[in-house]
């Protein structure tokens, strides 16, 4: 069942003659959604599905993922059930938002929307936040870095914890380091 792990780089859908309100992408009143996924081979968004299906291909499975507006990605497995099924589950978010839920699996595949978050533009720990409907991308910067990018020391004065006591302080641009003795 090699076949069915193409990847669905490109796929479109005409759906109707009216207008379609989707995330992924829309011509409006010409009933056109349409979107970029990408494959990951051996990688599992393990996060609560909101459709899971029995199909044939990976493209039946992207065609579901289209038809579910809440659908931002998918993993597909094979079942091994001599009937050439496939486990088709239809996911609310995407490895962006979770990346940490993103894991690597040798039995599936998951399929994400392509985004500008795939060039990882967040520096310093940010995260990246895909905004569909614009093809563009927001990044929410942990707490010592500010700007568009995360790429801005945070000017507010702000500690964190670090191993062993130790606090990593900083004003403005002046880091220092605090160890805090216990008596």
């Amino acid at each position: 069942m090699a076949s069915f792990y193409l990847s669905v780089n490109f796929l479109a859908l005409v759906v109707s003659a009216s207008s379609v309100k989707t995330s992924k992408g829309q011509t409006p009143n010409v009933g056109f959604v349409f979107t970029n996924f990408l494959a990951h081979k051996g990688y599992y968004l393990n996060v609560t599905t909101v459709g899971t299906e029995l199909v044939q291909d990976s493209f039946e499975c992207a065609f579901k993922c289209l038809e579910k507006d809440s659908c931002l990605s998918f993993n597909l497995a094979d079942l091994d059930d001599n009937i050439d099924n496939l486990l088709c589950e239809l996911l609310p978010s995407d490895r962006y938002t979770h990346s940490d839920k993103f894991i690597t699996n040798h039995l599936w595949y998951h399929h994400s929307i392509a985004s500008p978050c795939s060039r990882l533009p967040c520096q310093n720990d940010g995260t990246c936040v895909p905004l569909y409907r614009t093809n563009s991308y927001k990044c929410r910067c942990t707490k010592a870095y500010t700007g568009s990018h995360c790429e801005k020391v945070d000017n507010d004065c702000s500690c964190s914890s670090g191993p062993e006591g130790k606090q990593r302080c900083k004003i403005g641009q002046l880091i220092f380091h605090l160890q805090v003795m216990v008596a």
